[in-house]
Order: structure tokens, then C-alpha cells, then sequence
């Protein structure tokens, strides 16, 4: 009996039942970048759209936004193709940081405007 257990004693049960319930998850999902992705370039790069929907609920006065934009450089992770947005009753700009690679869109409201 010591010898059989020693034999087994590697083995650890619940290593072995989290690992066995991996397998039928590979034979599911065999790819899953297809899943995510809208393209597979012929260069190897995948491409999104990113979408940002702001709403200001309760704006009092004029109102000023101020959202992230993709990187403005190219990176060797990160290829921006386009920063477009859209401000209706507003005004919008980009504002960049070349050092930085960093771009904000500033979009501001009159009082009167609701802002969706």
C-alpha cells in the first residue's frame, strides 16, 4: 500500500480536474482571434473600431468635454488609422501631444444644448 501511494502522490486532483476542463473549451473556441476581431490584415495587424458615446445627465450652463483619443503615433502594438468624432450643437476639436503620442478631443455646449 506505501508503495501505491507513493506512486500516486504526484498527482493532485484538483491541478488535474481544472486542467481537463480546459480541453473542451480549445475544441470550442479553435479561433479565437476571429471572435474579436473585424479583419485580419494581410500584414498581421487585426483592426477595431472603437466607439465612445458620452451623455452629460444634468448639465447646468455651458458644459466642456474632454475624451481620451486612440494614440496619435504609431507604436510597434498600436496603429491609429483615424480619430473622427462628431459634436452636434457643439464645438469639437483634437487637441495633441506629439512628445506624448497623446490626443484629447475637447468638445464644448452652449446652455441650451442637450448633450447626447
Amino acid at each position: 500500500m506505501d508503495r501505491l501511494k507513493r506512486r500516486y502522490a504526484s498527482v493532485n486532483r484538483r491541478n488535474f480536474l481544472r486542467t481537463a476542463g480546459l480541453a473542451p473549451a480549445v475544441f470550442a473556441f479553435p479561433s479565437l482571434e476571429r471572435l474579436y476581431s473585424e479583419d485580419t490584415k494581410s500584414d498581421g495587424w487585426r483592426t477595431f473600431e472603437v466607439t465612445t458615446f458620452v451623455e452629460v445627465l444634468k448639465p447646468s450652463g455651458p458644459t466642456r468635454i474632454w475624451v481620451p483619443a486612440a494614440l496619435i503615433v504609431g507604436t510597434p502594438y498600436q496603429r491609429t488609422m483615424a480619430n473622427t468624432f462628431k459634436c452636434e450643437g457643439g464645438a469639437a476639436r483634437m487637441v495633441e501631444s506629439k512628445p506624448n503620442g497623446l490626443g484629447i478631443i475637447t468638445a464644448e455646449f452652449p446652455s441650451d444644448v442637450k448633450i447626447f
